[in-house]
């Protein structure tokens, strides 16, 4: 019997529409919960930061070191067809944080959410 994969609590950070209903849409079809971050506004606590690294309105580095500090526990998932600079965060909160390149496939998106247990 294959173990069922658990249900994350996912805040969305995006600001391409077309991107943030295909991330949105795969991610609740899987079973996950996933809200969307409002720009100039504190991140609420979630299991999982899921971000694009360049967002109008937010100050990203800013605003992931403050999520992981808060939410202990939580992980950061960077998604950006850019180089990610992950040196900018302090060794205790870089260990919390992954690289997601753009484009990714659905699968690679459970890798880097689920990690292990994505199977």
């Amino acid at each position: 019997m294959v173990a069922a994969r658990p249900s994350l609590d996912i805040l969305l950070v995006e600001d391409q529409a077309s991107i943030r209903a295909l991330v949105t849409g795969f991610l609740s079809g899987e079973g996950h919960r996933v809200r969307i971050a409002e720009p100039n506004t504190p991140l609420p606590h979630a299991q999982i930061l899921l971000a694009d690294w360049l967002v109008p309105g937010f100050d990203m580095r800013a605003a992931i070191a403050q999520f992981l500090e808060s939410s202990p526990g939580s992980r950061c998932v960077i998604m950006s067809g850019l180089d990610v600079p992950l040196d900018v965060f302090a060794p205790e909160l870089r260990q919390r944080i992954s690289y997601l390149p753009k484009p990714f496939s659905p699968a690679m998106l459970l890798r880097a959410l689920l990690g292990d247990a994505a199977g």
